[in-house]
Formats: C-alpha cells, sequence, structure tokens
C-alpha cells in the first residue's frame, strides 16, 4: 500500500504565470538512422523506446517494461551490439529525461514528431530518489509528472548518449530577495533624546538585490564589509545586495524607562532596534490622593475607606495616619496588611492603600480620618445618617397574585402573576396589563405540566412550560393598525399553540408569530445572548413583515411562512437570522444531527443531518429523499440513506453516493436545481429548501477496515465538509471520492492503482470508486494568490485536480497526494517554489502541500 501511495505527482514544471518562464524542451533533428539529436543540449536519443523498431516510426515490434535494475543493463547489451552504430549508449538521468517533456502536448507529452509511438506512461531515469535508496525517480508522459518509485517495479526504457552540462539549461530559476532573518540588540539605560546606533548585521539569503526601507530611524550601509559606510538616510527607495552590511539608528526617548523603536525592512523581512532609556532617579513624593466620602452612614459603625494606589514615587515612602487607622496590599488588593496606625511605616509605588474610622454617634454628624504618604495628605470623611422622619402606615398593597387551577382569574393591572398548572387567566379588553410578568409552573417528575390557558380579547392560547423559570409578559404590538397583547417570553422556554390566526408570540417585542389556516403550534428556546429559536411542531405560522433585517445576512422568506419541522433563530432585536429543517430536541427528525457509530480508526467530524423525512415546505407525502432524486433528473432514484450517513441514488449506468453535511437550510430566494461549488460540493435546491452534499465513500467504515489491515495505525478522517483525510504510515493523503460508483464484477475488496495513478477502492460488494488527490484547502489557495492577482479564480475540476484562472491565463493544478510540513528555512512564508519547480502552499492548518502547473 506504501509503495501505492507514494505515487504522487512531482511537478516538472515552474509556475509559469508567476515568473513568465519560457518553454524548455529542445529543438530535435533526424538523424535518419533510429537516432534523434538535440541541437540544444548535444544529446543523442534512441528515436524508439526500447523494444520498439523500425527507424522511421518505430511502428515494429513492442515496447518493452524492466525493473530498474534491467534498465541499466539494457544500455550494457546495446552497447555490446554496437547498437545504430554507437557503443556508448546509457540510461539517461532524470534532468535529461525531463527535457523531453512538452508541455504544451498531451497523452503522450513529447514531441511525437521527432519521437514516435512513444508510450503513454512511466519511463526509467539513472537518478536515484535521494531520501530512500531502494527507490529511483521516473517521467510519466501520459501528463508529464516526474515520481519516485521502488527499483523492482518495471517500466518502459529510452537510451540516450554523449550531451553537454546542464548547468545551464534550467530556464525556471526564480530571483531571492528575501533574506535571512536579521536582528539587532536591543539598547537600555540610555540617556534622554539622545542618537543611538544599533550593532551591524551583514545580508545573507539573497541571490538579487533587496528593496530597504525603515520607520522610526535612519540606517547606513557598507559595501566593503565595513570599512565605508553611506550617510544615515530613512529613504525607501534603495536597495542593498548579498553580504552588504547595515547598521541603523534612532533618537531615544525624552521620557526615563521609555522605549523607542526604529523597524528596518530588508526584502519584506523586520528586524527591530529597540531603545530604552534609563530609569527615573529617586522620588518618594507621591502623586495627589483622594477618598471618596461617605454619607448616610450608621451611628458609631466601623466604615472603611476605597482602596488608593500610591503613584510618582521611585523609593520607599514614610506612611502615616490621625483619626484612624490603615491597611496595605503589595499583591493588587489580593492579601491586606491588619490594620494599624503605624505598621507598615512604609509603601512602595504600585502599593494600594485604604484606611478606615468609626462614624460618629450622632445623626448627620462627619468624622474624618487623615492619612499621610511621603508630606501628602489624603482626608476620609464618613457623614453619618439624618435622623428618621415619622413613620405612617398605610395597608400594604397585593405584591403577587397566585392564579389557582380550574378557575378563571382576571388579570387587570401589572401586579405579578404565579399560575398554577391548569390555570386560566383571562385579560379583558381595554385592560392596561402590558409588562406584567406571568410565571409559568415548571414541569416536575420528567413530564410536562397541565397547560395554562390565556384568553384575551376572545381568543385562546394554550401554553405549557417545557424548562424551569419560565416566565411571560404581554406586550403591545400593531398588528393591522391596531394595538393588540401579544405574547412575549421573558426567561425559560415553552410550547404554545392558537387557532387560526391566532398572534402567538413577538420576538423581543419586533417580529411577530401568528398561527396559520389550521392553527399553529410551535416551541419556543431562550439563548443566553437574548436571542433564540422557534420550532415549528404544528401546522405552520406566518411572520410578520418586519422579521428580517436586511444587515444579516438572511433573505426574506417570499411566502412569510415557516412549517411544521423548521427552526428559526433570531437575534436579541427579535429579528430572524436563519431557517433550518430539524427539531428542538434533536430527536431524530428530518434535518436533525445523524447518530453515526464509531470504531477504531475512523474520526468523523462531518455534522450529517438525517435525510429520511418529509419536509412540509415540500410536500406533505413525499420522502424528502425523493423529492431531492426528482431534481436531479427523472431518470434518478433515491436508493435510501445508509447508517453512515451516505446518500446513493441511482441512475442508467451506475450509483451516485452523496454525503449531506451541515443544516438543511430554507433559502426561497434559491431556485430549484443544483449548484456545483468551486470545491466541488453540490448544493441541491427544492422548493426554497437547501441540501448540502459532498462526494462520499459509499461505506466509510468498511474502507477505513480495509486501510487498517494494511497499518494497524491508520486514520481514516471525514472532515466537516465531507472531505477525507487518509493517516496511513505517519503520512496524511488529502482525497476525493469520485462522486459516482461503477459496478465491480469480481466482488473483490482492497486497493488499487489504475494507470493515470490514481487510487481506486472495491469495496467487496460490487463497487469500484476512484479516490483523487486533492487540495486540502483550496479556498485557502486562492486567499493566497488573489494578493498576487485580484481577479485570480481557483475551480475544482471533479478529479482533484483545479483550473486556475490567473494574470489572463488558464491553467491546470495538480497537487501532490500527500501533506507535509514546511522547511525552516520557509517559515513565515504563505508559499514558495522548490528546486525541481514545485510550488508549495501553507493550508489554513498549517500543514503544507505541493502542487505542479500545466
Amino acid at each position: 500500500m506504501i509503495a501505492l501511495l507514494r505515487r504522487c505527482y512531482r511537478p516538472l514544471l515552474a509556475f509559469l504565470a508567476l515568473f513568465a518562464a519560457v518553454p524548455a524542451w529542445a529543438a530535435f533533428t533526424d538523424n535518419g538512422d533510429g537516432t534523434v539529436s538535440d541541437t540544444i543540449t548535444g544529446l543523442m536519443w534512441d528515436k524508439c523506446s526500447w523494444g520498439q523498431t523500425n527507424n522511421t516510426d518505430c511502428s515494429g515490434g513492442a515496447a518493452t517494461t524492466h525493473t530498474w535494475a534491467q534498465a541499466l543493463s539494457v544500455a550494457v547489451t546495446a552497447n555490446g551490439g554496437n547498437y545504430k552504430g554507437h557503443a556508448d549508449w546509457r540510461l539517461p538521468n532524470r534532468t535529461e529525461l525531463e527535457s523531453l517533456v512538452k508541455i504544451d502536448a498531451s497523452s503522450p507529452t513529447i514531441d511525437t514528431a521527432a519521437f514516435p509511438n512513444t508510450i503513454s506512461g512511466w519511463y526509467w531515469t539513472a537518478t536515484t530518489y535521494a531520501p530512500d535508496p531502494a527507490l529511483a525517480w521516473i517521467v510519466h508522459f501520459y501528463y508529464g509528472n516526474a515520481g519516485d518509485n521502488n527499483k523492482t517495479v518495471t517500466y518502459y526504457v529510452r537510451l540516450v548518449r554523449s550531451g553537454q552540462s546542464f548547468a545551464s539549461f534550467d530556464r525556471f530559476a526564480v530571483a531571492d530577495t528575501t533574506p535571512d532573518v536579521f536582528t539587532f540588540t536591543a539598547v537600555t539605560g540610555a540617556a534622554l533624546s539622545t542618537a543611538t546606533a544599533s550593532n551591524v548585521i551583514t545580508v545573507t539569503g539573497i541571490d538579487a538585490a533587496a528593496n530597504i526601507s525603515i520607520s522610526g530611524g535612519e540606517y547606513a550601509v557598507s559595501t566593503d564589509g565595513g570599512g565605508t559606510w553611506s550617510a544615515w538616510s530613512n529613504s525607501s527607495l534603495a536597495t542593498v545586495s548579498v553580504n552588504n552590511q547595515v547598521k541603523v539608528r534612532l533618537t531615544s526617548s525624552g521620557s526615563y524607562s521609555t522605549a523607542a523603536t526604529a523597524t528596518l525592512t530588508i526584502g519584506g523581512v523586520n528586524g527591530t532596534f529597540s531603545v530604552t532609556t534609563q530609569a527615573a532617579p529617586s522620588d518618594t513624593t507621591p502623586d495627589a490622593f483622594t477618598f471618596t466620602a461617605v454619607t448616610g452612614a450608621a451611628l458609631s459603625t466601623v466604615t472603611a475607606s476605597n482602596a488608593i494606589t500610591v503613584a510618582g514615587i521611585a523609593a520607599a515612602a514614610n506612611i502615616s495616619i490621625t483619626g484612624g487607622e490603615y491597611a496595605v496590599s503589595t499583591d493588587g488588593g489580593g492579601t491586606w496588611s491588619a490594620w494599624s496606625n503605624s505598621s507598615p511605616a512604609t509603601v512602595s509605588v504600585n502599593n494600594q492603600v485604604k484606611v478606615r474610622l468609626t462614624s460618629s454617634g450622632s445623626y448627620s454628624t462627619a468624622a474624618t480620618a487623615t492619612l499621610t504618604i511621603g508630606g501628602v495628605n489624603g482626608t476620609f470623611s464618613v457623614t453619618t445618617q439624618a435622623a428618621p422622619a415619622p413613620v405612617y402606615y398605610d395597608p400594604p398593597a397585593p405584591t403577587l397574585i397566585n392564579a389557582p387551577a380550574g378557575v378563571e382569574t382576571m388579570l387587570t393591572g401589572t401586579t405579578p402573576v404565579t399560575a398554577a398548572p391548569g390555570s386560566i387567566l383571562v385579560i379583558p379588553a381595554g385592560a392596561n396589563v402590558a409588562g406584567v410578568a406571568i410565571t409559568l409552573p415548571a414541569p416536575s417528575g420528567g413530564s410536562s405540566s397541565a397547560p395554562v390557558t390565556f384568553k384575551i380579547g376572545g381568543l385562546t392560547l394554550t401554553l405549557v412550560a417545557t424548562g424551569a423559570d419560565t416566565v411571560v409578559t404581554l406586550k403591545k404590538v400593531t398588528i393591522n393598525g391596531v394595538e393588540t397583547l401579544v405574547l412575549a417570553v421573558t426567561s425559560g422556554s415553552l410550547a404554545l399553540s392558537a387557532p387560526a390566526g391566532q398572534p402567538l408570540l413577538t420576538l423581543n417585542g419586533s417580529a411577530t408569530l401568528t398561527a396559520g389556516d389550521n392553527g399553529g403550534a410551535v416551541s419556543f428556546s431562550a439563548g443566553g445572548d437574548g436571542g433564540g429559536s422557534i420550532a415549528v411542531t404544528g401546522g405552520y405560522v406566518v411572520l410578520s413583515a418586519n422579521a428580517f433585517a436586511s444587515t444579516n445576512g438572511f433573505a426574506t422568506i417570499k411566502d412569510g411562512k415557516l412549517y411544521a419541522g423548521e427552526i428559526a433563530a433570531f437575534n436579541p432585536a427579535g429579528k430572524i437570522t436563519g431557517v433550518r429543517l430539524g427539531s428542538s430536541a434533536g430527536s431524530g427528525s428530518l434535518g436533525d444531527p445523524l447518530k453515526l457509530a464509531t470504531q477504531a480508526g475512523l474520526e468523523v467530524k462531518a455534522v450529517t443531518p438525517v435525510l429520511q423525512g418529509k419536509a412540509a415546505r415540500i410536500s406533505a407525502t413525499e420522502d424528502f429523499t425523493a423529492a431531492l432524486a426528482a431534481s436531479l433528473g427523472k431518470q434518478v432514484t433515491a436508493l435510501g440513506q445508509s447508517a453512515d450517513g451516505v446518500l446513493s441514488l441511482g441512475f442508467p449506468g451506475g450509483k451516485l453516493q452523496a454525503l449531506p453535511y451541515g443544516d438543511i437550510t430554507v433559502d426561497t430566494s434559491r431556485p430549484d436545481g443544483v449548484t456545483i461549488t468551486a470545491s466541488n460540493r453540490a448544493e441541491v435546491a427544492k422548493s426554497g429548501v437547501v441540501a448540502r452534499f459532498a462526494p462520499a465513500v459509499g461505506d466509510i467504515a468498511r474502507f477505513a477496515a480495509g486501510l487498517a489491515k494494511l497499518d494497524k495505525d491508520a486514520l481514516v478522517s471525514l472532515l466537516e465538509d465531507g472531505m477525507v483525510h487518509v493517516r496511513f504510515k505517519g503520512v496524511t493523503y488529502p482525497l476525493q471520492p469520485a462522486w459516482t460508483a461503477t459496478a465491480d464484477q469480481d466482488g473483490q475488496s482492497g486497493f488499487s492503482v489504475d494507470e493515470p495513478g490514481m487510487i481506486v477502492y472495491r469495496d467487496g460488494t460490487g463497487n469500484r470508486q476512484v479516490l483523487y488527490p486533492v487540495f486540502a484547502d483550496l479556498l485557502r489557495l486562492a486567499a493566497v494568490f488573489k494578493a498576487l492577482d485580484a481577479d485570480v479564480s481557483i475551480t475544482g475540476n471533479g478529479d482533484g485536480t483545479a483550473t486556475a484562472t490567473f494574470l489572463g491565463r488558464t491553467y491546470t493544478l495538480v497537487p501532490d497526494c500527500r501533506l507535509s510540513t514546511a522547511p525552516s528555512g520557509q517559515a513565515g512564508k504563505d508559499w514558495w517554489q522548490g528546486t525541481d519547480g514545485k510550488v508549495f502552499i501553507r493550508n489554513g492548518d498549517g500543514s503544507v502541500q505541493g502542487f505542479s502547473v500545466r
């Protein structure tokens, strides 16, 4: 399995758009004797692959495959027979064989006029793969990629002779103007307002002139190792070269213990020089401090002041008090010394101090304590309360109404109400009860309490609290130009229902919900931030026109209705921010998260919604999966959702396997149909209901178990967006399953690699599915290169590759099949180019992935 997964694409081409590179393939001359000469490199090539005959078009014989050792022996055999008139044939090295790749050709990627009947497959090079001597480099003439594989595998052979040095052949080199990191030594204890120079740094790590600029100071440059220096300058238009020396200077602060900085920038790399001035001389006279006077204090009572913080001293200062006591904290108020009038005798800067005294025994009389620190005084004053006035008592008004069960309780004012289970609250017309707080009975013993009935102006509401501390109130809301009392929830959660046309709720005095034609039932849950959610549990409800805010990113529902099985979230302003399918309890209804089984070697991060059930917005009789299938075409049939969440759809000639992920949402602005996103995900809209899908392995558990047989530590991760990551032998491979699975007649299970080098998975139940190497973070890739071209677009092609439109040209990006870590020399970079021309991107999670460009 390791050998199969090692067949990652190692590109031969530089990132052409960034560096305006020119094609590097050769100009060829046919010598008429079965050999072809490269007029640029001086190499002479065998016109035919080894095993082919007929020097005109190589149409005779058949190209043969060999192990690496056998490929080396082919050259020995050719030389022993003076093959095509020469006895110095050899196997080409990697760079030589790569020079035959023609980047504007395909299948095979070679000049077929010079090399007719070339096989679109892998050819051996004489170059051993440095990280693992058991491998050697190979070049693929289908895509034009370079790769590596075990020397025991068999591939095709093409011989070469003679040639010249390739030192100047690589025309994809890129100027490096980003230097190595440099640092300046910080200076402390500097004199105030004094010009101070830094240590000298040497510019390294560049091979072309790099821009230099500074903020907060000046710099000087030496080009002769420090013998002579340029004048001090703050220009941003200059450049430096490798091995130049640079120093900076700045003027220190005019304040004590204060840092000033200058930042030097060379080729985008920053270095900061910091100069901190000396500490201020000793000072024991603090800043003025004050205590907040206390009034209305009880008689003869010990009263403490606020805490003050000692500031403005540089050494310990004496402390004393008259008329009271003080306490000191040296740790910011965490702990305090004992109250005293003499200890401790000194305090330091940032210590905290509070004082206390005993108030007077007489009304309206002040007592004072004076605290002295370093000669500065602060006075704490406590004045006792005024003498009390005579008190005359009136009979108390009722403070609470307890509404009993089974009896109508008339509400005419705003006195708070506690309702018993089964109570009936009646609000007569014209009663001023807006704002009254009504506490509902909490459920007990695991079951809900008897409902509380509200009769408002001849209309009836039925409420049941579903949690403790549920409090409701009544608010005046204008409906159709008439002020109407409508229920509002202050805290807790509840279920309520009403007949047709009856207002159910107002959300924080903003949006209003009214029962639909056949009545409506909802479940309300309050959130901690003042928002919450409304789940429709029966019929439908109608939203008022002001239920949506244009700034919250959620478009108005065109018909203004919420149907049974839909949950609307609202913000603290009472505005709807989103609608999804599901239930408040997450009990397995359509749209609720599917509870997936777990097993060793399988990690599921994706939230997969339940697809079985009926969406009332679409149909009261048709299952949601059937509605999705119908939206894809007449010949598509729903085969059901598996235990691991995958939806199978049948169509003539195959089967489509899709994993739903995230919420099933409501967006009536979406037309019916399928939208394929830039990351090759599908969004299916039907009657305003939108479900999102990713291509899926039909049985992810079986897939993970199969890998575990090959590596007990293998880990298959199903990510939040449906992407599959495979951790195998310590290496992570991002994969994308094909949308469709085809029939597999032999019924065997396991893994293989097809001719283009893709992984093929057979699940043992008659299904065969291709898995493509894919970009692990396509959005990150687009974001990084958007900084270079604001109009760049990158879109997945469905086969793991991506199409990029960059600087007005279109390219195909082919990702490596495995992730890696960044070399130490590329720290802090979003992307870079490897020595072999490959481009590397740093993903959002810190991993690195290379890719080639065609």
